[in-house]
């Protein structure tokens, strides 16, 4: 083992980069996932919304016929 000033040992002395690395890819995966979902919900969300304005406007028709 050689010193590399300041005390650190030589094996040391490139940790910081590979570990920032794999932290940034951590994250942007995490990253990537959250948008994916989001963008489910949003579209689950809208079909929905869709599905309960048809009901409500098939049951109104059919109240309309029954009224008739």
């Amino acid at each position: 083992m050689t010193f590399v000033g300041k005390g650190r040992l030589n094996s040391e002395a490139g940790i910081a980069m590979p570990a920032v690395i794999l932290v940034v890819a951590i994250l942007a995966i995490l990253a990537i996932g959250s948008v994916r979902t989001v963008g489910d919900e949003v579209k689950a969300s809208t079909q929905m919304s869709q599905s309960a304005k048809a009901f409500y406007a098939a049951e109104a028709g059919v109240d309309l016929i029954i009224a008739t």
